[in-house]
């Protein structure tokens, strides 16, 4: 709906080879759940969003540099190319 209200282009058909994907099977067990628990759908995706939260505080996130090679983002003075690079000696 949204997407069309916008005017998007998009493929209005389902994909043939959904009916057996992992993600097909768990909107099943969740309509199913929601019909027998009205409410359930909000209540777990307000607790992913919270677990998701907890994780962005707890975990640390490393500074991303510059390679002092060639300026791509690297965690430590080379990126992962120029260090391959330099162990081939090229």
């Amino acid at each position: 709906l949204y997407a069309a209200l916008l005017r998007f282009k998009f493929q209005p058909t389902q994909c043939p080879y959904t009916g057996s994907s992992l993600g097909s099977d768990i909107r099943v067990l969740v309509n199913q759940l929601e019909s027998r628990h009205p409410g359930i759908t909000f209540t777990l995706l307000k607790s992913f969003e919270e677990i998701a939260n907890n994780l962005k505080r707890s975990l640390e996130f490393p500074q991303v540099r510059k390679c002092r090679i060639c300026g791509s983002p690297a965690m430590g003075d080379l990126c992962k190319a120029c260090e391959l690079l330099a162990k081939l000696k090229v």
